[in-house]
């Protein structure tokens, strides 16, 4: 349990020097161990003040989809999908999707070249 405040005191120290919206989603997070709709309303809103180009997505794949249209309808162009779902795109916004199995296979195959050992 003290381990798991002290993450939390970590978290809380790093997010001070963030932007205002990183701050009431870690709030919001730590309270209610979840982000709402509520929450995903106040998109817009969001993205209008602080001019929102870019939108990075880490959701369960039955997510992703639905928080990429409301990213492209607040008017972000360029999205980054971490979750494992290929999502529908419009001419207008980059999309790219990253696959973090594949990633990971990529990394742990250099971890047993000869060149990486000799760098320990």
């Amino acid at each position: 349990n003290n381990s798991k405040m002290a993450i939390l005191n970590e978290i809380i120290d790093w997010v001070e020097n963030k932007p205002e919206f990183w701050q009431i989603a870690v709030d919001k997070l730590i309270r209610n161990n979840n982000l709402t709709g509520e929450d995903i309303s106040e998109l817009k809103e969001v993205c209008d003040k602080y001019s929102v180009a870019i939108g990075i997505i880490a959701t369960p794949g039955e997510y992703a989809q639905s928080v990429a249209d409301q990213l492209i309808e607040c008017g972000v162009r360029s999205i980054l999908n971490f979750a494992p779902v290929l999502l529908k795109n419009t001419p207008d916004v980059q999309i790219r999707s990253v696959d973090l199995s594949q990633e990971l296979q990529i990394l742990s195959y250099y971890l047993d070249r000869p060149v990486l050992k000799a760098v320990k």
